[in-house]
């Protein structure tokens, strides 16, 4: 009802939820199938036009527009009822287990939920705590590379690798020292400290 009037409007390409009481109104939708819109800053309506004629007025209610309307086939009200208005918010910190063990990268579930029952995570709230065989860690742990019981290298004779590194600590370090050469050979690990007193020439 517009100005008392019945208004018929006609939209293509909807999305319709059976049994749902509340329902949303596409701007974008309507402007592709022609419609014009219109505010009005002293009432702060909303009206939307057909060919110039007004069609729906949307009324201003908890800083949300809306509107009645019926069905034209039995002319049922299938409008909001008036009813108290609430807002429901979740944590952003609850979910499965499922979901924890995929956003931590497949950390073990035995630890995660030891990490939620002793709260070493602040936020971190666990809804279900089952989880069924995970695929992926099953196939990393088929694809996993045996650990090695002997490390293999190339150097086969002493002294045939050398690794040197300098370290030179800061000027106040009590001593009359201003570097350790340190000396490691790549085959034996042997490694030999040569504590220097000038790091020049």
């Amino acid at each position: 009802m517009v100005d008392g009037q019945q208004a018929t409007v006609t939209l293509n390409d909807v999305f319709y939820v059976p049994g749902a009481t509340n329902g949303l109104f596409s701007i974008g939708l309507a402007a592709e199938q022609g419609f014009d819109f219109d505010y009005d800053r002293q009432t702060e309506d909303f009206r939307v036009q057909d060919e110039g004629r007004t069609v729906i007025v949307a009324s201003p209610h908890e800083a949300t527009w809306g509107f009645q309307v019926t069905h034209p086939s039995n002319g049922n009200y299938v409008g909001p009822q008036d009813q108290p208005l609430s807002n429901f918010t979740a944590a952003e910190g609850v979910a499965s287990l499922k979901l924890w063990h995929e956003r931590l990268g497949h950390t073990c579930p035995q630890y995660l939920k030891m990490m939620v029952d002793k709260g070493l995570v602040r936020g971190m709230l666990m809804k279900q705590r089952d989880l069924d065989t995970c695929d992926a860690c099953h196939i990393g742990k088929q694809k996993k590379k045996p650990h090695l019981k002997k490390l293999e290298r190339n150097t086969k004779t002493p002294n045939q690798v050398v690794y040197a590194d300098l370290l030179i600590p800061s000027k106040d370090n009590g001593t009359r020292f201003e570097a350790v050469l340190i000396i490691m050979d790549g085959f034996s690990r042997f490694v030999t400290l040569h504590m220097l007193t000038t790091t020049s020439g």
